[in-house]
């Protein structure tokens, strides 16, 4: 799973989650990251979004966000996240568009990142 085939420095799990081939350099799978606003009890917040394609016909692969404010080893966690899943326009079968959006106003500064896991 930690294997890079083509030598684009993605690894082979990530691509194959992300829909991408380990045979081809295909970064355009990678997730997209943007700055946006959520609504917090009226209150608008900055937040950070990463939106990317996750297949979703295995049933072994998962996909999760995680922040860390630190990027200590020990400092990620999964809490503070929404997950979007409306926009499936031009998604082909087997995959999902998902957004996931991080508030980020308790945070001066947060690094996200996703987690592919494959468990058989």
């Amino acid at each position: 799973p930690t294997s890079d085939l083509n030598g684009d420095g993605v690894p082979a799990l990530v691509e194959y989650a992300f829909g991408g081939s380990p045979n081809s350099n295909n970064l355009g799978v990678l997730p997209q990251m943007a700055r946006t606003n959520v609504v917090t009890n009226g209150v608008t917040n900055p937040a950070l979004a990463l939106t990317v394609l996750v297949r979703t016909n295995d049933t072994n692969l998962s996909v999760y966000p995680q922040a860390s404010t630190t990027l200590g080893t020990n400092s990620w966690a999964s809490v503070g996240f929404t997950t979007n899943t409306n926009n499936q326009t031009g998604v082909q079968p087997g995959f999902q568009r998902r957004t996931y959006t991080y508030d980020a106003s308790n945070n001066t500064r947060a690094f996200l990142r996703l987690v592919v896991t494959n468990s058989p």
